[in-house]
């Protein structure tokens, strides 16, 4: 029997970055443009890591 694979939609979340208060659409828009690594940023959103790149992010719908 085979199995149905679903596939979720993934969510974009807005990131900014803290030391330059520039804000992005995403994950990818900072990267593409900083040239610092996805996952450092990730890590860094999700609390995980200090800096990516030297920079401080957070997704920008989290309130601190």
């Amino acid at each position: 029997r085979k199995e149905k694979f679903t596939f979720q939609k993934k969510i974009r979340r807005s990131v900014i970055c803290l030391d330059t208060n520039e804000k992005f659409e995403s994950i990818t828009v900072a990267v593409k443009k900083l040239n610092i690594n996805q996952s450092s940023i990730s890590y860094v959103c999700a609390g995980k890591r200090k800096t990516a790149g030297g920079l401080r992010f957070a997704f920008a719908d989290v309130k601190s």
